[in-house]
């Protein structure tokens, strides 16, 4: 989304951790994800660390799961 930056701090761990816990939630083997469910999992990660960069910090910029999802 487009955002309006502040503060990168985090924003890489936020995209790796976004991504493995959405793909912990789909609950499936790696071999078992189709295109969707990848799709899905980057869109969700890119979206998550977009919006941490608006707000300063690294732990305290981690956008709640609803925000991202009302972000996609």
């Amino acid at each position: 989304p487009k955002v309006h930056p502040i503060d990168t701090t985090g924003a890489g761990d936020i995209f790796g951790g976004s991504a493995v816990a959405r793909l912990l939630e789909l609950d499936k083997a790696i071999d078992g994800l189709t295109q969707e469910d990848l799709a899905y999992i980057g869109r969700f990660a890119a979206t998550a660390a977009s919006l941490s960069t608006e707000h300063p910090g690294g732990i305290p910029s981690i956008p709640p799961k609803q925000a991202v999802l009302q972000a996609m």
